[in-house]
């Protein structure tokens, strides 16, 4: 297990999930996270099955999407499938 970061639980009882570690497990802004007691005080969080990630499978975005074979694909990454599938170019990794 590593060691990430401590965050405060306010007056409320809610704790901010840090972009971080979202980013890190990839979790949309508007997951919704299952909690659970596991023993001496430690709780494990783990992502609802159901709930899908909304970033981009190449490049890690999250804006608007299609989804190919069950992967969600930004727009900027379709277009450049599309035009190295048009090219008939290999494929390489891209900056967006």
């Amino acid at each position: 297990m590593q060691y990430i970061k401590t965050v405060e639980i306010d007056d409320l009882g809610r704790f901010t999930l840090p972009v971080e570690i979202r980013e890190m497990l990839d979790w949309a802004d508007e997951a919704r996270i299952e909690i659970f007691y596991v023993d001496g005080g430690t709780a494990m969080l783990q992502l609802e099955k159901e709930v899908k990630s909304h970033a981009c499978g190449l490049c890690r975005k999250r804006e608007k999407q299609l989804t190919v074979a069950g992967m969600n694909i930004c727009s900027v990454c379709a277009q450049y499938i599309a035009k190295l599938t048009a090219l008939k170019q290999p494929f390489h990794y891209h900056e967006v």
